[in-house]
């Protein structure tokens, strides 16, 4: 039953893009525009005339889709016109992709200048739960609370718990219970997965790895975490959004969610956390906590 709910998970993930060419000069003998060349890749980035911390976004190349990435700035955007609110002073780097029905072109790298840090960012509640402030040198350590039924488990997109699979306590490997997710509230908003070497899989992402095996519904398998993971947080419609680029809270649902995942906060306190990954179709859910091991 399980393999096959995340199959269907993973199924849903599928999107069907109806663009028109970036091109106007479509191959006719093809029926496809080609794929656009790095340097009719056209994007702008401003700052707000009234807040030197948010900055707007857009795409310039005509009847293109974007696809913005900053690890360092916590974007991880799909569009062609969005805002963010970058906290820290410093020069940032983005890279855009742009596609097409032709395909997805290389990326193209921008560049743009904060003048200031947030002289709010110290005293964000949010900030404040998820990393212990300003003064927590060490950073907050996060992990999955294992003593909890479903700390880990799905359900429907909609489900505010897991309304279709919720197991018990302790039931997995032990390579779920040892990691340890550290976050800093710092110019790099640096967040560490501490794996002890091994991570928690499902089959779809175990598969990526050589010691994977597909045939299970989980795995464990060796896997080395990035030491330039980043995280964010995103407040849209009055939801608040945790983004996790290059890390994942233990268990990774998907190939995805490793390079850059969206997590939204369901509760957040001094000492437990409730997130949930939307693919498409389906809710996961994570119950963490921050709470010292036993």
């Amino acid at each position: 039953m399980m393999k096959n709910i995340v199959k269907s998970g993973i199924l849903a993930l599928i999107t069907v893009f109806a663009m028109t060419s970036c091109d106007p000069q479509e191959d006719s003998n093809k029926g496809l525009p080609p794929v656009i060349a790095v340097e009719n890749i056209k994007a702008e980035i401003k700052v707000d005339a009234t807040d030197p911390n948010l900055f707007h976004f857009k795409i310039l190349t005509p009847e293109c889709v974007g696809v913005f990435k900053s690890a360092q700035a916590g974007i991880s955007k799909t569009g062609n016109e969005f805002s963010q609110r970058i906290l820290w002073e410093g020069t940032y780097e983005v890279t855009v992709n742009v596609m097409n029905p032709g395909g997805m072109s290389e990326a193209a790298t921008f560049s743009f200048t904060v003048s200031q840090t947030d002289p709010t960012v110290c005293e964000n509640e949010i900030f404040q739960k998820l990393t212990g402030g300003c003064d927590a040198e060490g950073g907050k350590v996060w992990r999955i609370d294992g003593s909890l039924p479903g700390h880990i488990g799905c359900g429907a997109e909609d489900a505010t718990s897991n309304n279709w699979w919720n197991p018990g306590p302790w039931d997995f490997d032990p390579a779920l219970y040892d990691d340890d997710l550290i976050f800093f509230l710092n110019s790099t908003q640096t967040v560490l997965l501490d794996n002890k070497g091994k991570s928690f899989m499902n089959e779809s992402t175990a598969e990526l790895f050589p010691d994977g095996d597909s045939s299970s519904s989980f795995v464990t398998t060796h896997y080395t975490p990035s030491t330039e993971a980043s995280w964010a947080i995103e407040t849209k419609d009055g939801e608040d959004w945790l983004i996790l680029n290059n890390a994942f809270p233990a268990y990774a649902v998907n190939a995805g969610a490793i390079d850059s995942g969206k997590y939204k906060i369901l509760e957040l306190t001094e000492t437990h956390m409730h997130i949930v990954f939307l693919p498409g179709g389906i809710s996961w859910h994570y119950y963490l906590t921050s709470l010292p091991r036993d």
